[in-house]
């Protein structure tokens, strides 16, 4: 008579209960027996645990140094960009403006704020410099220069040509002319 089978009791392919793991190395059914095949399973599964654990500590720590280096990046972003701001706000008898390249303002520094009555806040990704002059006096120069270089040119373009004395207009309504310098 057959002892019951346990849950977990493995037979061989002749219904024997697999007495592994202390006769596999010797047990004749050796080369059939689906608890060798389970044992090689097992030492595969085992090689593809060792390797995904590897592959995620290596993966975790290069995610963890391209943190570091981020932030190591952002901090040198920012001293740089506390060391300009602070050259430009100390330059407070001198408005200094500066657009990007669709003419929005993207510098406005405290000189610029004195000088012209409006805070960096209220104009910088907001204004271009248009609303600082006279709107007369920029269309006069526009049909000008469209003339002499031939084609139409737009207002914003003015500010990109050589350095002229434009009239400014300051958040008090009134205007006084001032040179405009230029660096590009």
């Amino acid at each position: 008579m057959m002892p019951l089978r346990r849950s977990g009791d493995l037979r061989h392919p002749d219904q024997r209960i697999c007495t592994w793991p202390s006769r596999c190395a010797t047990c004749e059914d050796r080369d059939q027996c689906p608890i060798m095949a389970l044992a090689e399973e097992n030492e595969i599964l085992k090689e593809e645990i060792r390797l995904s654990r590897e592959s995620a500590e290596i993966t975790a720590n290069l995610v963890v140094k391209q943190f570091e280096e981020t932030e190591r990046i952002l901090r040198r972003f920012q001293v740089a960009n506390a060391q300009r701001k602070a050259v430009l706000d100390s330059a407070t008898h001198m408005a200094i403006i500066a657009t990007d390249q669709d003419g929005t303002i993207a510098v406005f520094n405290k000189g610029a704020e004195r000088m012209l009555g409006y805070s960096a806040m209220e104009v910088v990704g907001r204004l271009t410099p248009l609303p600082f002059h006279d709107r007369r006096e920029l269309a006069d120069r526009v049909a000008s220069l469209s003339v002499e270089i031939g084609r139409p040119f737009e207002q914003l373009d003015l500010f990109s040509t050589t350095p002229c004395i434009w009239p400014i207009r300051i958040a008090s309504g009134p205007m006084f002319a001032g040179t405009v310098p230029l660096f590009l």
